[in-house]
């Protein structure tokens, strides 16, 4: 089931919108704007992964190895 969300944008951004999702081709600005929300989704998750890799590499040995899933307890 989908929600209806409506949002208000300056005349000049959502042109800017239609345009770009007409460039790429996609049905509709609601396909382009859910194609930039699973970016921005990803693009988060992905920043939360630097994130722990930063903080693995310094200190490594604050982090437990897993050698059986019964490590997980």
């Amino acid at each position: 089931m989908r929600t209806i969300t409506t949002i208000s944008l300056p005349a000049a951004v959502a042109r800017e919108v239609k345009k770009e999702a007409k460039e790429q081709g996609f049905a509709s600005t609601s396909e382009f704007m859910r194609h930039v929300l699973r970016g921005y989704k990803q693009e988060k998750l992905f920043a939360g992964l630097r994130k722990q890799q930063a903080s693995y590499r310094k200190k490594p040995k604050a982090f437990k190895v897993l050698r059986s899933l019964k490590d997980l307890r």
